[in-house]
C-alpha cells in the first residue's frame, strides 16, 4: 500500500515540476529507506538513491535484533504493560534518546522532538521489513541515467553512533550496492575488462559522532552537507 502511495506521490511531482525520472533522487531514512529500494526494486524509476540509516534490503532481522541489545525490557513493556501499543519502543524521553541520538544530544531537544512524533504508527509495513523484500540487481535496474555522471547514483548515510543501523549492518548495506553499482559501470561500458576490478566504488559515507536520526542529531549539518554533494555530483 505504501509502495502505491509512493509511487503516486512521484507521478505528482513529474506531473507538477515537468521533471523525468533521471531528475528524481529518492532519500529515505530507516524504515524509508526500506521503502525507497522496494519501490525501485518493484517497477519505480530514479535519477538516484540515498538511504539514511537504512532497513537493509535483505530484512530488518538484525535492526530488531540491536533494539532488543539496546532496551532488554522492550518485548515485556510492548506486551504486558502497553498491550501493543505502536508507541511503546519509544514510550519514554530516554527510550527516544537511546534510540535516535547521541548520548550528547540535550534531553529537552528531545523532549520537542517528541512533540512531531506520531501517537499512533502501523507497525505492519516495517515489520514487513523483517525479511528479504528486494534485491541490489532489482534496486539497480530503476536507477537511471547510470554513464551521465562524475559517479554513483547511490548513497548510504550511516551515524558513527547508530545503535539500530549499526556500523556492521551499513557497512553490508554499502558493500553490496558498491559491488552492484560496479557491474553496472562495467554494462555501460565506463570501465572495460580487468579495468573493473580497479575500480574504486564507495557509497557510504559515516557521520561521525551521529546516532540513528542523523538529520536531526547535532551532526545534521555534515550529514546535509554530504547529501548535498552526492546530489552535485550527479
Amino acid at each position: 500500500m505504501l509502495r502505491g502511495d509512493l509511487s503516486a506521490g512521484v507521478a505528482w511531482v513529474k506531473a507538477r515540476e515537468g521533471v523525468t525520472e533521471e531528475d528524481l533522487v529518492m532519500i529515505g531514512h530507516s524504515a524509508g529507506g526500506g521503502l525507497v529500494q522496494d519501490f525501485l526494486g518493484k517497477g519505480g524509476r530514479a535519477g538516484g538513491m540515498v538511504l539514511v540509516g537504512s532497513f537493509p534490503w535483505w530484512g530488518g532481522f538484525g535492526v530488531y535484533k540491536n533494539w532488543f541489545r539496546l532496551d532488554p525490557w522492550f518485548l515485556l513493556r510492548y506486551y504486558i504493560r502497553d498491550f501493543w501499543h505502536p508507541r511503546s519502543p519509544l514510550s519514554s524521553t530516554t527510550l527516544v534518546k537511546r534510540a535516535f541520538f547521541c548520548d550528547e544530544y540535550p534531553d529537552e531537544q528531545v523532549r520537542e522532538f517528541e512533540r512531531w512524533m506520531p501517537e499512533f504508527e502501523s507497525m505492519l509495513w516495517p515489520l514487513g521489513q523483517m525479511f528479504a523484500f528486494t534485491s541490489v540487481e532489482e534496486v539497480l535496474r530503476g536507477i537511471v541515467g547510470w554513464g551521465t555522471g562524475k559517479g554513483s547514483r547511490v548513497l548510504v548515510v550511516a551515524g558513527e553512533r547508530d545503535r539500530l543501523m549499526t556500523g556492521d549492518l551499513m557497512g553490508e548495506l554499502a558493500g553490496g550496492y558498491e559491488v552492484g553499482v560496479k557491474r553496472i559501470l562495467g554494462e555501460e561500458g565506463m570501465v572495460k575488462g580487468d579495468e573493473e576490478k580497479e575500480v574504486e566504488v564507495r557509497v557510504l559515507e559515516v557521520v561521525k559522532g551521529a546516532g540513528h536520526h542523523v538529520q536531526n542529531d547535532l551532526q545534521w549539518v555534515d550529514g546535509a552537507e554530504r547529501i548535498l554533494r552526492f546530489l552535485e555530483q550527479l
